[in-house]
């Protein structure tokens, strides 16, 4: 609060034109009733201006509104906040009165609004002339939450100046906190056209702003450390009631359009404060605002859903949710399974034929989704999410009838991907059964028959391991993983700190996925391609990458060992030329990019498997690496060992390794 130089009126800091007699309460409220957006003038900001000023605002905590003059003060200043309102909207349509008055707007009358205006929300002085607390405070929020944010958007000059104030950043958290004494916040859903809440539309103005975010986030962290928390928890409890209150077609209409404002400033607001976004993760926020879609959409009646305004709301507030995970380091695979669990894939499958031709915004929206969801539904936990709900026989028929280009393709690549993964979960239900291979043992000697009731293990420290046996386990500690479990368990530990594990079911399904790939598309690829790729080397010695990391895979040839060119330029000095072979095949260049690995531990069981390839059957032993997006931090490189079985190819090992820099080609 500004310091008062004594409490008296006669203290009030003369400035040019500005008289210095305080009107009376009376003369105020005659002044207030007469005031019009046609006859404002520039006497009238003055008068007004004058009565708002920081010196005049009372100490609450001292006793002082109770005493003379700030008795008189505060019934003054109630009623100029409220002439301040007609004040802006005089100002949007007359240039000269506008220009006068930011003209009037120094950074001290800026600091006396915002600290009247707490005046007023502190006795919810909604009404002008009420001279005690108003039964009502949701009134009084929700009026001088749109006065800021007209007074926000009034010019950037203003905005600038309220961005620097502590007590209007303040304030804008305090509005967005506020709840009643029975925990109902405070919201408008009335209106005869989609709009924000003034209280969400106020934190959004702000999120909006070049400056505004790193302010905001930087007022919400300074405060103590569960004052994030409850932020977060109120963002939740605003989404969850907007759903509640909202009955007739027009509130489901502003609650839908509300809801995305309100994860737009969310969306502003994390990607420039980790600390708050690791809030928020714990929080699991992705899930509240998953669940508050799914249960505001169940609630448009069945005849309007396909309705082309509710369509745009809907893909509106889809594509808000992914946005909330472009930053998103950690947990990205549970916030997809977490979206996708509350039935949002049939949701768009369902409204896909439904895109008018004419609405090109959602029709944008729509292939962006099918694209992103791609990205993640290769994880288990996320495909399994995405598929827990029903799509009718009618969808589909509609569904394979999209003439659009811009959905058609992408749907059929989602609908593609999806019959992909269901092959996996094939392969996988059949090893299940006989103890095939996909239920792969990290013991690289392990040379079990398909048995049936086999049941796996993984290393109780590391994690990081699995063995169909006590005896395959025994085998591998003396040869590998005595020399990489405690490394192992660090990678693996903080992994599972930042919630981006990449488990031993994800792997062996991943394992299935690249066998029915290859199966399916690969061989056909290494045939047409290794040649081109890797001039004089034969498929055996040419690993085959598919790049996992889109809708539809993308393969692609590297050499696992040197060409002719490149020995001749070693020379005969061996101990080089294996050192050179060796890097060969651990590193990876994604456009022009050197891709490392920090899991080095994991060298010696990685050459393993090359040197097997290279060294079997030439015709009975391929390499090949899937490469799957894990989060913006990490991907995981998953080199995969096939066999030749009966005409068909099977997974025989594997070894994951986490990148450290983007995965994608």
């Amino acid at each position: 609060m500004v310091k008062r130089k004594a409490n008296k009126v006669s203290s009030i800091p003369k400035e040019a034109g500005l008289q210095e007699r305080i009107e009376s309460p009376d003369e105020i409220l005659k002044m207030y009733m007469m005031l019009t957006v046609d006859n404002c003038s520039t006497s009238t900001v003055r008068t007004v201006l004058k009565h708002l000023q920081p010196d005049l605002v009372p100490n609450i905590a001292l006793g002082e509104h109770t005493q003379f003059p700030y008795t008189a003060n505060g019934n003054c200043a109630a009623i100029c906040i409220h002439m301040l309102s007609t004040i802006l909207d005089s100002c949007q349509n007359r240039k000269k009165l506008k220009e006068e008055t930011l003209e009037l707007m120094t950074e001290d009358t800026i600091e006396g609004i915002c600290m009247w205006i707490k005046f007023c929300l502190h006795f919810g002085l909604a009404v002008p002339g009420l001279k005690a607390p108003a039964p009502d405070l949701r009134r009084a929020y929700l009026f001088h939450a749109q006065l800021l944010r007209s007074l926000f958007d009034s010019a950037p000059k203003i905005s600038a100046q309220l961005l620097v104030s502590s007590t209007f950043l303040d304030l804008v958290i305090q509005i967005w906190m506020a709840e009643s004494e029975t925990g109902e916040v405070f919201i408008l859903l009335e209106g005869t056209k989609p709009e924000p809440c003034p209280i969400a539309s106020l934190l959004l103005k702000v999120a909006n702003f070049p400056m505004g975010p790193s302010m905001l986030t930087h007022r919400i962290i300074a405060r103590s450390p569960s004052f994030a928390s409850a932020f977060a928890e109120q963002s939740f409890q605003r989404g969850y009631q907007l759903v509640e209150e909202a009955q007739t077609v027009g509130q489901l209409a502003n609650a839908a359009f509300c809801l995305e404002r309100q994860m737009s400033t969310m969306v502003a607001l994390l990607s420039h404060s980790s600390q708050l976004h690791q809030v928020f993760t714990s929080e699991q926020y992705i899930k509240e605002y998953a669940m508050n879609i799914h249960s505001l959409f169940e609630k448009v009646p069945l005849a309007l859903q396909t309705n082309s305004k509710f369509i745009r709301l809907f893909f509106m507030l889809a594509e808000t949710l992914f946005l909330l995970l472009i930053d998103d380091k950690s947990r990205v695979v549970h916030n997809y399974r977490d979206i996708l669990s509350e039935q949002l894939l049939q949701h768009i499958y369902r409204l896909l034929p439904e895109i008018p031709s004419t609405d090109m915004v959602s029709t944008k929206i729509a292939a962006y989704l099918l694209k992103v969801i791609g990205i993640y539904i290769v994880y288990p936990c996320v495909f399994n999410a995405a598929m827990e709900g029903d799509i009718s026989e009618e969808t589909m028929d509609r569904l394979k009838r999209l003439e659009v280009p811009s959905l058609k393709d992408p749907w059929e690549e989602l609908s593609g991907l999806i019959f992909e993964l269901f092959q996996a979960i094939g392969r996988l239900e059949v090893d299940s059964k006989t103890g095939g291979s996909s239920n792969i043992c990290d013991n690289l000697l392990c040379a079990r028959k398909e048995e049936s009731g086999l049941k796996f293990k993984q290393c109780s420290k590391c994690s990081s391991v699995i063995y169909c046996s006590s005896a395959c386990q025994r085998i591998d500690w003396d040869k590998f993983h005595r020399d990489e479990c405690e490394r192992a368990r660090l990678e693996h530990d903080r992994h599972k700190a930042s919630q981006t594990v990449y488990s031993q079911d994800t792997r062996i399904f991943h394992t299935a996925y690249l066998e029915s790939l290859y199966n399916r598309r690969g061989v056909s690829a290494m045939a047409n391609n290794y040649k081109n790729d890797c001039p004089g080397l034969e498929a055996y010695q040419v690993l085959c990458i598919i790049n996992c990391s889109t809708v539809r895979p993308v393969t692609a040839c590297s050499p696992l060992v040197l060409d002719s060119k490149q020995r001749l330029d070693i020379g005969t000095d061996t101990a080089l030329l294996a050192e050179s072979e060796a890097q060969l095949q651990w590193d990876r260049e994604v456009c022009g990019e050197d891709i490392s690995f920090p899991q080095t531990y994991l060298k010696p069981r990685f050459s393993q498997m090359v040197d097997d390839c290279l060294s079997g059957t030439p015709e009975e032993m391929r390499l090949v690496e899937g490469i799957f997006p894990l989060g913006n931090a990490f991907g995981v490189y998953l080199l995969v060992k096939l066999k030749k079985v009966n005409q068909e190819w099977k997974a025989a090992s594997s070894i994951a390794r986490y990148s450290l820099v983007n995965y994608a080609y």
